[in-house]
């Protein structure tokens, strides 16, 4: 078995150990590192193809005016969040049917997708949404790197899966950082931490 998918089981077991407002800011903590690659979107796609009732220019305003929200708004009645979830069908772009499949829009809507995740675990708080913020912070580097590496490093695919199994256990194993971090209540290394280790586009950047 390939060490990724011991650390990735890893993961799951210990999110089980964090309580309720621990597991939303593992999902925080993992969103946070990738919600600047949404930031352009608007610049590739028209969001009013997707929902006439969403104005064109204003998917990533959009996104981050329901992240603070969620984030910040511990309050937040059950039929607000109902209606912002409903918004996501949208948000997470349809890329087979209506907007280019980029990588760029691919990863756009995983991010979108992650803060899905969190709206879902705040009405069903089921642990399978966090996990599948973990998951998803890993499928953005396959997106990003798997062509980097292609374009950049090897035609080989035997080579460019090394490569990526490394980035996925250096993945896990931040995110396993992260947990104890919360568990320790060190909110400041936490945000350090976040910093240190922003997922970036390597197409772009």
């Amino acid at each position: 078995m390939k060490l990724s998918r011991v650390k990735e089981a890893l993961v799951k077991e210990t999110i089980k150990t964090l309580d309720y407002g621990q597991k939303k800011e593992f999902g925080f903590f993992c969103l946070d590192r990738i919600i600047d690659l949404y930031k352009d979107v608007d610049s590739r796609i028209d969001i009013s193809e997707a929902n006439s009732n969403i104005e064109n220019g204003t998917a990533y305003d959009t996104l981050i005016s329901i992240y603070k929200d969620l984030k910040h708004n511990i309050s937040m009645e059950l039929s607000e969040i109902q209606s912002k979830i409903e918004i996501f069908d949208s948000l997470i772009l349809d890329t087979e049917e209506i907007f280019d499949n980029s990588v760029e829009n691919t990863v756009a809507g995983v991010v979108a997708e992650n803060l899905y995740y969190l709206l879902k675990f705040k009405v069903k708080e089921d642990d399978q949404c966090i996990f599948d913020c973990s998951r998803n912070n890993i499928a953005i580097i396959s997106q990003i790197m798997s062509e980097y590496f292609f374009e950049n490093i090897s035609k080989d695919e035997n080579v460019c899966d090394d490569l990526l199994e490394f980035l996925f256990v250096e993945e896990y194993n931040t995110q396993l950082k992260a947990i104890n971090l919360i568990k320790e209540h060190r909110k400041n290394a936490l945000s350090e931490l976040i910093k240190e280790t922003i997922i970036h586009n390597k197409n772009i950047d």
